[in-house]
């Protein structure tokens, strides 16, 4: 049965098999055929395989568990060059092979009911193979394999079968045939009990190579693990021994007797020996502090005896030199396995440094004691509970208490602190025991023996120990009670000096309204007489008069300013606005009096930086140029006054300028220069000085520039010039209209709605509006308002807060949620200009704010800016020269817009509204008064704020300016004198400008 295992008995043939083992697991396979592949030499068994195959015939090979070949002899031919070469007769090897592996796996070739220890097989290309397993301690790790012999004589046909079906070549085949062993089944039991004692030779081999290596292995861990004990100990020798070294103190350690067995170097170099072995077996008695051996001998015993350690031993010592030292010693019993003593083990620090420090620091602190006896500042110690404990005898005498009866007491016992520091001097003592200061200053209040109060400065310092606990707290008091009534004394003066310059203030303030008053007066009536005079001598007389009005008139408002900065009451404007107006404003006024005297006033000033859009208060810059410009212009006699302005710095949100004034004329010597902005100060004070002035307008301008960030520089050469500068830094400003040269035509036909309730003030915005160009409807009130929005649309409207019916605030929300009218551009008509109140219209739904009083280029500009595609015109045109027009500008305080001066007929139309104005209001300062009479204190407010908006209007500036100081005295609370005061001089302003209208020229 060819392909088929045979059924044959070999169980008395080969003996009895293998022992009965338990089946092993994959790990113990593993191991043992790595063990295998380590012990054997294969090298040497396929020299043994060879000779076995040149002997017998048959081949011989040992396959691991997965089928690789470990060691080998040669196949037979036949197999090699045609059973395995041909893929067909190829699967039958491979089957055999399997076949027996697999057998030998799983056992299933049986000797009785037991696994036999071998397998045989005859494949399917009619040749047999025999395996028999590989085993270490039970352990099958691989196979040995034999075979391709036959049982018997072939069978020829078969094989000629085989050779033809296959297409082998017929010679040759049969002649690798004819070289197949013929092995009968007698021999094949010899074979396999060949096979068998090989494998357990080699499996007996391989053990007992293992165990070998294995015991080797064991013995070089052995002694490997004891020469690292070895080197181990040694080390721990030599670290102890360098540890000890080290340690910055003497150590030493003797026997019973007290003789040393071992100490550190540095010891033994204190001893004089060289090494610390010379010292081993030696007593105190042998060095060179002997004569201090009984003592040493003596702790060594009490140690020993009592088997308790004895520390910090202060003991002194001789090295031999003469020179006694100190040591602190510390000895403990040295003990062995069974915890009896044997010697003692010591260690010591030379302490004669530290000593001597000790003596030197008691008599620094016996010699500080002394001296803190004689200073003026009372010493006193507390301990971390706040009890005291030292007192010095200036601490007795500030405060009565001996030290014996403070000495020991807690603070909280004394009650001496006043009631009124006693959370003071808690919060004092809490930072200082807390660690959060290590010192403090506290100021306050105690009381003596006696009862009577002390003024007290104490100056308290914590000591803390290395873990952060306060240790002591360590006072110094000084009695200031005469120096606290002698500082309260001058803070009273002092208060009492700047209540003084307050009122002196406050007086200047007064007085100037009320020489102001008359002097409008004087003013006006001089003007009106000058127009009817013949007389040339009477004529030269009032022009003096006149131009000595002025000069007053300008001196007063130099003392108001001066006195409103040193009361502190001027406030800065922050406003946006362009350069270029500001350069316009300066040379217009600089141009009359510069021309007068034939000199030529210049402006450097790049076309750029004239359109710059800053935020800050122009008025005031107006001012500090122009009294620069004027001085310039008084102290030049022939030449140019030069305004420069340049660039200095800029990034996106400010602009640094340089702003100077330079002239031609008498200069400033060096040592004049100091005193230029001195207030009432001039350069020539004599009696016959040429140049007039009241020596405050460069105080005034220093002031401002201070104010606005700045600082005025003097640069002067007597008989060359002056140059004024100053630099300022401003913020930059958005929303600014820019100027333009447009005519009038550009704003025809633009529909304007303005609310206004005041009839006049309608009137004078009506004219405004209507001479730049525009349709114009007004209002009364905000109700009005409302109405015309819903009936129509208007290109930009004008509102005015505080109207009766309905107030501006309330018409913008309600015309903002109209249709069509979300967009409209609603801009604020008032006189209120205080930050809160533009907050007021933005947050109403105004896009912005213009403040009382306007002209007709204000209202154009506003146009301009919220109308973006229209150009707007100038606030210039040509005067009319008339009887009327001269008569008008020559009423202090009175500013006639261009509106008014074009044409004799608006002259005539600005004289109608002058007099419907002195009509209307001339009677306002009493109104006001009757109202805060009788506590209507809104109502008064609502007469001031009416007056001030239309003064605005009409151009009567000073008494705008006045009405605006009542409506911030009003809305300050400013008390009764001071308001009482502003509406005598506003009144004064009001009677003055109506005695001029009246004696007017007729139309």
């Amino acid at each position: 049965m060819r392909g088929a295992p045979l059924q044959v008995d070999w169980n008395k043939s080969l003996g009895a098999p293998a022992p009965d083992l338990p089946p092993a697991s994959d790990r113990d396979r593993a191991g043992a055929n790595a063990e295998l592949a380590a012990m054997i030499d294969f090298s040497l068994l396929n020299e043994i395989f060879e000779n076995f195959l040149e002997v017998t015939g048959l081949p011989i090979a040992i396959l691991d568990l997965n089928g690789k070949v470990l060691a080998s002899s040669k196949w037979q031919r036949l197999c090699l060059e045609f059973h395995r070469a041909n893929k067909d007769t190829l699967a039958g090897c491979i089957k055999s092979d399997t076949v027996l592996s697999g057998r030998m796996q799983e056992g299933s070739v049986q000797l009785g009911d037991r696994p036999a220890d071998w397998a045989i097989y005859q494949c399917a290309n009619g040749l047999t193979d025999c395996a028999t397993p590989i085993r270490i301690e039970g352990v099958h790790v691989a196979n040995l394999f034999t075979g391709q012999f036959l049982r018997a004589a072939p069978d020829m046909a078969y094989f000629k079968r085989q050779q033809e079906a296959h297409g082998f070549e017929e010679t040759a085949y049969f002649q690798a045939l004819a070289d197949i062993p013929i092995v009968s089944e007698q021999k094949i039991p010899a074979v396999l009990k060949l096979l068998r004692g090989m494998a357990q030779q080699l499996a007996r081999q391989s053990l007992a190579q293992a165990k070998l290596q294995a015991a080797n292995t064991e013995l070089e861990a052995e002694i490997a693990r004891r020469q690292r004990t070895q080197e181990a100990l040694q080390e721990a020798t030599q670290m102890l021994q360098t540890v000890i070294n080290t340690v910055p103190q003497f150590v030493f350690w003797k026997d019973r007797e007290s003789r040393y067995l071992g100490c550190n170097q540095t010891f033994a170099q204190m001893a004089g020996v060289a090494a610390a072995p010379d010292l081993v077996g030696k007593s105190d008695y042998d060095l060179a502090w002997r004569q201090f051996a009984p003592l040493y001998r003596r702790d060594d015993a009490e140690v020993m005896a009592t088997g308790s350690g004895k520390h910090n031993i202060v003991e002194p010592v001789d090295r031999g030199d003469g020179e006694v030292r100190w040591l602190e010693t510390s000895k403990e019993p040295l003990r062995d396995a069974q915890g009896r003593v044997f010697g003692v083990l010591g260690m010591f620090q030379d302490i004669t440094e530290r000593r001597t420090t000790e003596e030197q620091l008691a008599a620094t602190l016996h010699r500080l004691d002394a001296h803190l006896g004689n200073s003026p500042l009372a010493v006193i110690e507390f301990d971390p509970g706040f009890r005291v404990t030292r007192w010095s005898g200036d601490a007795e005498r500030i405060f009565g208490w001996r030290a014996d009866e403070i000495v020991g007491q807690a603070i909280a016992e004394l009650r001496w602190v006043h009631e009124d520091d006693a959370a003071l001097v808690q919060r004092t003592a809490a930072e200082l025991s807390s660690g959060a200061a290590s010192k403090n200053l506290c100021i306050n209040r105690n009381y003596r023996k006696d009862g009577s109060v002390v003024q007290c400065e104490w100056y308290n310092s914590a000591l803390h120990d290395k873990d952060g606990r306060m240790i002591s707290i360590l006072s110094q008091v000084l009695d200031v009670t005469a120096r606290t009534a002698a500082e309260n004394a001058l803070a009273e003066a002092k208060e009492k000096a700047e209540q003084a310059s307050r009122a002196k203030s406050a007086f200047l303030a007064n007085m100037s309204h009320e020489i102001r008053t008359p002097l409008n007066v004087i003013i006006g009536l001089g003007h009106l007489l000058r127009r009817n005079l013949a007389d040339p001598v009477q004529e030269q007389r009032l022009a003096q008069l006149c131009a000595s009005s002025d000069h007053l008139l300008a001196l007063v408002n130099d003392i108001l300013d001066l006195s409103k900065i040193e009361a502190d009451r001027l406030v800065l404007d922050a406003s946006g606005f362009r350069l270029g107006t500001v350069v316009d404003r300066v040379l217009e006024i600089l141009a009359r009096p510069a021309g007068d005297k034939g000199l030529k006033v210049t402006a450097v000033v790049a076309p750029a930086v004239r359109q710059v859009a800053l935020r800050g208060d122009p008025v005031r810059l107006e001012q500090i140029l122009i009294n620069l410009g004027s001085n310039a212009v008084k102290f030049t006699h022939q030449g140019t006054v030069r305004l420069e302005i340049a660039v200095r710095a800029e990034d996106a949100a400010t602009m640094t300028l340089g702003f100077a004034v330079a002239d031609t004329g008498i200069g400033i010597a060096a040592a004049d220069q100091a005193q230029l902005f001195q207030v009432f100060t001039q350069v020539d004070a004599s009696p016959t000085r040429t140049h007039g002035g009241s020596g405050l307008g460069l105080a005034i301008s220093q002031r401002l520039a201070a104010l606005m960030g700045g600082k005025i520089a003097v640069e002067s050469q007597t008989g060359v010039g002056s140059r004024f500068s100053f630099e300022l830094t401003l913020p930059r400003a958005t929303g600014v209209p820019a100027a333009a040269a447009a005519v009038a035509s550009d704003l025809r036909g633009l529909r304007v709605l303005f609310a206004e309730d005041h009839p006049l003030s309608q009137e004078i915005l009506f004219e405004m509006l209507e001479h730049i160009g525009c349709e114009v409807e007004a209002a009364s009130d905000g109700a009005e308002a409302l109405a015309c929005a819903q009936a129509r649309s208007y290109d930009l409207i004008l509102m005015d807060m505080q109207m009766p019916k309905m107030d501006g605030l309330a018409a913008t929300r309600a015309i903002r949620a109209l249709p069509g009218h979300r967009d409209t551009p609603i801009i604020a008509l008032t006189a209120n200009a205080f930050a809160e109140d533009r907050q007021r219209c933005l947050d109403a739904g105004m896009n912005g704010h213009i403040g009382k009083p306007v002209t007709p280029a204000t209202l154009a500009a506003v146009l301009g800016q919220w109308l973006p595609d229209l150009a707007v015109p100038r606030d210039e045109a040509p005067a009319c020269d008339n009887e009327l027009g001269r008569a008008l500008a020559g009423i202090a305080g009175l500013n006639v817009g261009s509106v008014w001066r074009g044409s004799p007929q608006r002259l005539a139309d600005y004289r109608a509204q002058l007099d419907l104005f002195v009509t209307l209001h001339a009677q306002d300062m009493a109104r006001l008064r009757e109202q805060l009479a009788a506590g209507g204190h809104d109502a008064a407010h609502v007469v001031a704020h009416n007056l001030k908006g239309i003064a605005g209007l009409i151009g009567a500036r000073r008494i705008a300016a006045l009405a605006d100081e009542i409506v911030h005295a009003l809305r300050t609370g400013k008390d009764a004198d001071s308001i009482a005061a502003l509406t005598g001089a506003c009144e004064a302003e009001l009677a003055g400008l109506a005695q001029a209208v009246r004696t007017l020229p007729a139309a």
